[in-house]
């Protein structure tokens, strides 16, 4: 299997091959990785592929104590009421 890990940041893609999965659980894939570089903590994109190049899994992770910066945005009157839209 081929896993692909693109950080949502920078975009640097890492790639790590040849990795079989343990079979622990028939919903999941168990996979052991061993990071041969040091990589930025961030937010990633993951994809993995099988030994036929077919598409069989994608979503986030997370490496590090990366801390998203959450921003909140809030729309205030004068009189502290509601803003309502006709459309």
């Amino acid at each position: 299997m081929l896993l692909k890990l693109t950080n949502n940041l920078t975009k640097k893609v890492y790639e790590f091959d040849n990795l079989d999965d343990k079979l622990t659980s028939r919903i999941f894939y168990t996979l052991d990785i061993q990071l041969t570089e040091p990589m930025d903590e961030g937010e990633y994109t993951y994809d993995l592929y099988d030994e036929d190049g077919l598409h069989k899994a994608s979503g986030l992770l997370q490496i590090g104590d990366y801390k998203p910066e959450n921003k909140t945005y809030s729309a205030t009157t004068e009189d502290h009421g509601y803003i309502q839209y006709n459309g």
